[in-house]
């Protein structure tokens, strides 16, 4: 078995390279070719201005020490985004998630469980996309403590930790991974897990500093960009710019930009606020302070209430989730808009989701998370999602969710309006002083252009 290691890989200067925008507050300083491409298509390059090439060529020069990677992603019904990487160099597509530090992959053998009562079901039940042999893997270390993942639903996922090279950038067409670097990985061995076909499991992008005990050990939690970090192969920052798939494009996704943004266009008002501990001294989550939800009724409605609505005001924090589809906010900033449909939209306690008819997407409320003084609207398709009839008459899903007790969090639905940076500079900095002391991250917003 050869030693694990960091392994760089040249890229070829005539890929497709994508920078940041001129417009932003992080172009300023930090642009990029570094970007991973979301798209259900084996491969899809992207194209940029010639100025746009001759800025990241001429950064190529100056940081020749960084890594250059493009990876492909996938978009399962513009709900998740999953990454093209491999494991053991075994490809694999792993959900993202921004709220967990755990990166994790379905193997051979796996045992599918029914939701409730944990009986083992038929493998297909699950759904799964290819599956990690470790037998094949020349890289793999097993680290003999177990592994568990909860979920929202069902009895989770559980299997045990092991350390293997996660391959990332160039994943797509038989080619090799651009950059190589050895994980501390859960095995899926045994749980309930919709994979849609595609996905295998679930990468981890926040950037945890606890350890979690299992078995009576200790073993630290870290993400797959807190590893590339902490190694300096590139800047402490990534970015989000999740597109919207259409009928005409449904194999458009967006990209996740590595150490700057992407060239997406964006309305250029861009804001910064920094990430607040979930608790003291401890950054898991990227949890942004939000003044308000600026809420704009149907054209024509009589209102009494002030401009942007009676929950303009109402500060809080909340979570910037890539694995949530949905917007979670207070229930009765949930309910408030709800009744501004006509007719109201309609609570079904049992899915905890509210249900309008479709047409309403016609003339429907607007509702914006007020960041800094700006207000970042859901446009109508992301807010209306299409369901199964009901008595014939086409109904979708409200993208706003109540919260009931549950942390607010802002989900995809809200995530294909903007283009948002991860700035975790002064969180690597610190860390890498040997302090115990971690300071926050700074999160920098723009709104989307129609796209």
């Amino acid at each position: 078995m050869r030693m694990l290691g960091l392994a760089l890989f040249a890229v070829s200067l005539s890929a497709s390279i994508v920078t940041a925008t001129s417009g932003s507050i992080a172009a300023r300083d930090n642009i990029t070719n570094k970007v991973l491409e979301v798209t259900v298509d084996d491969y899809s390059s992207g194209t940029v201005t010639p100025s746009s090439q001759n800025r990241a060529e001429s950064l190529r020069k100056r940081q020749s020490s960084l890594a250059y990677t493009q990876v492909n992603l996938a978009s399962v019904f513009g709900r998740a985004y999953l990454a093209k990487v491999t494991v053991g160099s075994q490809p694999v597509a792993l959900a993202i998630k921004t709220a967990s530090p755990n990166t994790w992959v379905t193997e051979e053998g796996f045992i599918c469980l029914d939701h409730q009562r944990e009986v083992e079901l038929d493998q297909s039940k699950c759904r799964l996309g290819p599956l990690y042999n470790r037998e094949k893997s020349e890289t793999y270390i097993d680290d003999r403590v177990a592994f568990q993942q909860a979920l929202m639903h069902g009895p989770g996922i559980r299997g045990h930790w092991a350390i293997d090279e996660l391959g990332t950038g160039g994943v797509h067409g038989g080619q090799f991974p651009n950059i190589m670097t050895p994980m501390l990985l859960g095995i899926a061995e045994a749980g309930m897990w919709n994979g849609e076909n595609i996905c295998s499991g679930s990468m981890g992008l926040s950037f945890p500093r606890r350890a979690e005990a299992q078995d009576g050990q200790l073993r630290p939690t870290r993400s797959v960009l807190y590893s590339l970090f902490n190694q300096a192969f590139i800047l402490p920052i990534f970015s989000l710019a999740l597109n919207r798939p259409t009928a005409d494009d449904p194999s458009t996704g967006g990209f996740l930009g590595l150490g700057g943004i992407p060239n997406v266009k964006t309305d250029n008002r861009w804001v910064e606020t920094p990430t607040t501990p979930i608790a003291q001294d401890l950054y898991d989550d990227y949890i942004i302070r939000v003044e308000g939800f600026n809420i704009t009724p149907p054209a024509g409605s009589f209102s009494t209430e002030p401009p942007g609505g009676r929950y303009v005001s109402s500060r809080l924090r909340m979570a910037i989730d890539s694995g949530k589809s949905s917007l979670v906010v207070p229930n009765r900033v949930a309910a408030y808009f709800a009744s501004l449909f006509k007719p109201a939209a309609s609570y079904d306690p049992r899915e905890d989701r509210y249900f309008v008819p479709c047409n309403a997407r016609e003339n429907a409320p607007r509702i914006g998370i007020k960041i800094e003084g700006t207000s970042y609207f859901i446009s109508t398709e992301d807010l209306l999602t299409p369901m199964p009839g009901r008595h014939g008459i086409p109904v979708c899903r409200l993208a706003v969710v109540p919260s009931n007790g549950l942390f607010p969090t802002l989900g995809v639905a809200w995530l294909k309006n903007v283009v948002v940076e991860f700035d975790m500079t002064n969180y690597m900095d610190v860390n890498r002083r040997g302090s115990r002391f971690f300071r926050h991250g700074v999160v920098r917003i723009a709104g989307r252009q129609s796209y």
